[in-house]
């Protein structure tokens, strides 16, 4: 790991005010730092950590890395804690679902991985109005499936990734969705994986939810069930640095952390990163998601 660190640009607080008939949503901005560096930086992410010790912790930040005047950049808040940044070999995707704008003008298409052949005809995955909709047809089979990136994505080894979720459907049935990671395969067939995954209606009881971890061998919950609001959006986070896993879930209305949880293991070192579905008996399963970003460090 490189010992070079970056330079870190205060961002200046301002606004910049236009009339207009319809109203716009207000703009929202904080003191924060403008990672920056040259190219060809480009097969390159920026990790982060709390102090310069041998033993530190470094851990992608879950932030886009996005070009500003030939420069690659990170945006990251200001805190009052020390903060070190420094880039590593590493890789990052992120998919909006947004309609293509020019100059792009295809998008190559998310691959599933059916557990049981008999339910390839079973889902649906489709792109429309900005967001994925995943939906069964009829009563799965089997009803696990991992859902790959366009091209199955990169293999990585400490990883950040989040998933939006923004409808679970209205059935009270017990269902489950999550991200997979260190993820062994890919859309040809799985063979293990570390999973977070936010299970609802656990029992069949609406509006009542826990959050789980794969840890290669055992499902393991994370103590404590919660209740999770109709209509509301959520956040699922996915990272794992090392040995140690930690799954969080946040509420998209205000922000705030609803649940989180932590766990060792040491079976896998790399892999790559995926959407996970579990319909876990259920008759109907609906999800609909948004936001999906990945950071990860080269093997």
């Amino acid at each position: 790991m490189t010992a070079t660190l970056l330079l870190l640009l205060a961002l200046a607080g301002g606004t910049m005010l236009r009339l207009s008939a319809q109203p716009l949503p207000a703009i929202d901005y904080t003191n924060g730092l403008l990672l920056a560096w040259p190219e060809p930086a480009e097969e390159a992410i920026v990790v982060g950590a709390s102090s310069l010790a041998s033993d530190a912790v470094w851990t992608p930040w879950p932030e886009p890395i996005f070009k500003r005047f030939g420069q690659f950049c990170l945006a990251a808040p200001m805190t009052n804690a020390q903060q070190f940044y420094q880039l590593v070999p590493g890789t990052q995707f992120i998919d909006d679902f947004d309609p293509l704008k020019e100059p792009f003008a295809t998008r190559n298409p998310w691959e599933p991985y059916f557990a049981d052949a008999a339910d390839v005809s079973r889902f649906t995955f489709t792109i429309t109005d900005g967001v994925f909709q995943i939906q069964t047809q009829e009563p799965p089979v089997n009803g696990m499936v991992a859902v790959f990136c366009p091209g199955a994505g990169a293999i990585v080894r400490d990883f950040y990734a989040s998933v939006d979720i923004l409808d679970w459907g209205s059935s009270s049935q017990n269902s489950a969705l999550g991200i997979a990671g260190r993820l062994q395969g890919g859309p040809g067939g799985v063979s293990g994986m570390y999973l977070g995954s936010l299970q609802v209606n656990p029992g069949g009881v609406p509006g009542t939810a826990q959050l789980w971890f794969f840890d290669g061998g055992n499902n393991v919950q994370v103590p404590g069930e919660f209740n999770i609001t109709a209509n509301s959006k959520y956040r699922l986070q996915f990272w794992v640095v090392g040995n140690h896993l930690t799954l969080r879930l946040l509420d998209l209305t205000n922000g705030q952390e609803v649940k989180r949880g932590q766990l060792q293991d040491s079976r896998l070192t790399q892999g790559r990163v995926a959407l996970w579905v579990n319909t876990r008996g259920s008759s109907s399963y609906t999800r609909t998601v948004d936001n999906f970003f990945m950071t990860g460090t080269e093997p």
